[in-house]
């Protein structure tokens, strides 16, 4: 997170955290449609997965338990932590806006994901995915940032073009005029750097997600490989 740390940028990754936790490794839509009982109810298990990690991570929050905050809100561990710093900078009230809802924010995110996993047909996802092999093979400074960059979510698609979701949160719905343009600048970061390494075309998404709930999807663009290769290292 860049600059002074706000609720709303706060909340945003919070909400990234919790919705994304289950699919760090590929995860099978199978898998994540399955009925999951983690939370103590019913669901399907990439709900389940938001849920019980919203709870745990709300309380650990707003309680001040360091150990599990740090656990919880980063994979890299206390460390990497960031996100918990920017939580603490932030005054009591905006602390308290930025963890308010944030269990059934992360559930809706989860859900609208599932929705268009069974919709478009994916086949398995993973999430805040980078390729390291990309990233080694970079001999520039601007190679290497590029290929550094860490897509949200990756989706499969079995003899299709796999998917790229960037996911959006905020106060206010997009429009589809702002919808399609962040599809678009989706893949120009990401996308060609993405149809480069597989060798053909990415297709790339935006998911917005309001802090009343509300969800929606930009239109699919396409991303095509550039006209270029990474060499091998010596």
């Amino acid at each position: 997170m860049t600059g002074r740390p706000t609720w709303q940028k706060v909340k945003g990754t919070l909400i990234h955290r919790c919705a994304l936790a289950a699919a760090g490794k590929w995860l099978t839509i199978r898998d994540a449609s399955r009925t999951d009982r983690l939370s103590g109810t019913p669901e399907p298990h990439l709900v389940a997965e938001a849920r019980w990690l919203a709870r745990r991570l709300s309380t650990a929050l707003t309680e001040r338990d360091d150990e599990t905050a740090w656990s919880l809100i980063d994979s890299g561990g206390p460390r990497w932590a960031a996100a918990y710093d920017d939580y603490l900078a932030l005054s009591k009230a905006a602390q308290a806006k930025a963890v308010a809802d944030l269990e059934r924010l992360a559930t809706v995110t989860a859900a609208a994901l599932l929705r268009m996993a069974r919709r478009d047909d994916w086949d398995a996802i993973l999430t805040e995915a980078i390729d390291p092999y990309a990233y080694l093979l970079a001999e520039t400074k601007g190679s290497r940032r590029e290929a550094n960059q860490r897509i949200d979510l990756l989706a499969r698609r079995d003899g299709r073009p796999p998917v790229i979701v960037d996911l959006k949160t905020g106060e206010e719905p997009a429009t589809d005029e702002t919808a399609g343009r962040h599809a678009v600048s989706v893949a120009d970061k990401y996308g060609h750097v993405a149809a480069t390494i597989i060798g053909g075309p990415v297709v790339c998404r935006a998911l917005y997600v309001t802090f009343d709930g509300e969800t929606s999807w930009s239109g699919p663009v396409t991303a095509r490989e550039r006209r270029r290769r990474y060499d091998a290292l010596a």
